[in-house]
């Protein structure tokens, strides 16, 4: 509570006995009004007898008067499933789990942050990077804490950045398909599907549409392009295009591809390597609607054109490896390899 933390925190004995002693009744007013008034009264007191009295000392609370502040809340703990508390010290405990380990936790109504000692830290395992923070701590006493950092956790980051490990991504800017002149459209018919396997297809059809991927199409279109329908591992589907007649009519860019040989001398001095592999890479951009409408596809239940950069296009992977080295060039130490 607020009202603790300002009971707890003041220096002078005197103030903090005065300021117990209201109990309940204690406001935030009421505490500023008895700290002035005590304040007053120890400089009047210092102009009459003309000797320097210092209102900060800190002393030592005789067990009666330590005992009060806790008489309420040693009640509300013992009503608390979880937690302990230890009636001689006047402390409470808890059990909390980090990072799957459970920890006894001391419990302060005053504190701002969660401190871990150091050597509990390490025998937790690596929890994540340790930030330098410029954030200053004092105990009880005023004493400052010496900090190494602040810890990011997993829970944390997911937590903070949500909106970036939900759903599909989407890279800036758009991607257009160009082709070459005088080509011919072609429509083709839906493939046949197994009957084993439409009920899965109607329902990654149905999640592709909801996330975005693939839009319904009731309007003629030139292009009409085959489904394929691929049974992963796991049961699942795996849903592409099959335009070969679309890439024949598609102008490829052509975009340099890097590869490990390439990459390595810019890598010779580095100790640390981390890889980020893209989940769905290539639905990561978006066409532009022209675009869009070539990749209409038909399935036995209706036809989709794709809003995002579909598997099976020749141009695909140019595109996204161009998007990649966009998102990540003056990164240092960065290097892409796609």
């Amino acid at each position: 509570m607020i009202r603790d933390h300002i009971v707890f925190g003041v220096r002078s004995h005197q103030i903090r006995e005065k300021l117990i002693n209201e109990g309940s009744n204690l406001t935030l007013e009421k505490c500023i009004d008895l700290s002035r008034t005590y304040a007053l009264s120890q400089t009047q007191l210092r102009d009459i007898s003309g000797q320097a009295q210092s209102i900060n000392a800190v002393k030592k609370s005789s067990a009666a008067t330590a005992a009060a502040p806790f008489k309420q809340f040693r009640t509300q703990i013992r009503k608390t499933d979880g937690i302990e508390h230890d009636s001689t010290t006047n402390q409470a405990f808890a059990k909390v789990k980090v990072c799957s380990t459970e920890l006894n936790m001391k419990i302060d109504t005053g504190a701002q942050v969660n401190v871990l000692p150091r050597s509990i830290f390490r025998s937790l395992g690596k929890l994540g990077p340790v930030l330098p923070t410029q954030k200053l701590l004092t105990v009880y006493n005023g004493h400052p804490l010496k900090v190494d950092g602040l810890a990011i956790t997993k829970e944390q980051v997911l937590s903070t950045y949500s909106d970036v490990f939900n759903g599909i991504g989407k890279l800036p800017g758009e991607f257009e398909i160009q082709l070459h002149g005088n080509v011919t459209p072609v429509v083709h018919p839906p493939r046949r599907v197994p009957i084993a396997i439409r009920d899965k297809l109607k329902i990654e059809l149905d999640r592709m549409e909801s996330l975005g991927i693939i839009k319904k199409v009731t309007e003629p279109t030139d292009w009409v392009n085959s489904l394929v329908v691929v049974e992963k591992p796991n049961g699942s589907l795996r849903l592409c295009l099959d335009p070969k007649d679309l890439n024949n009519a598609i102008k490829r860019p052509h975009y340099p591809n890097r590869t490990i040989d390439d990459i390595l001398p810019d890598l010779s001095n580095a100790t640390v390597f981390s890889k980020l592999d893209a989940c769905s890479g290539y639905w990561s951009i978006q066409l532009t609607e022209k675009s869009s409408y070539l990749t209409t596809f038909n399935s036995c239940f209706a036809r989709y054109r794709f809003l995002r950069l579909p598997y099976g296009l020749k141009n695909a992977n140019d595109a996204f490896c161009a998007k990649m080295e966009q998102c990540l060039e003056n990164l240092p130490g960065v290097r892409r390899h796609c």
